[in-house]
């Protein structure tokens, strides 16, 4: 299939899949994150704990805790 006949079938831009077809450097998509990987992992793990025990967290909640955790 050509990149043209591609790009019309699934609504890519040409110019994309020519990129992607180069291996150009794209660059990241989507805005940067606020946490590191650490930092969302504990979050997590937090978030799993209190639910596996029994007890749901609300947004507020999980934002004071961490909020308290990035502050220690």
């Amino acid at each position: 299939m050509s990149v043209r006949k591609a790009a019309l079938t699934y609504g890519i831009p040409k110019s994309t899949l020519q990129a992607h077809i180069n291996n150009d450097d794209i660059g990241s998509v989507g805005k940067p994150t606020i946490l590191k990987w650490e930092e969302e992992l504990l979050l997590v793990t937090l978030i799993t704990f209190m639910s596996d025990i029994g007890f749901s967290l609300c947004k507020l909640q999980i934002l004071e805790n961490l909020i308290s955790q990035l502050t220690l």
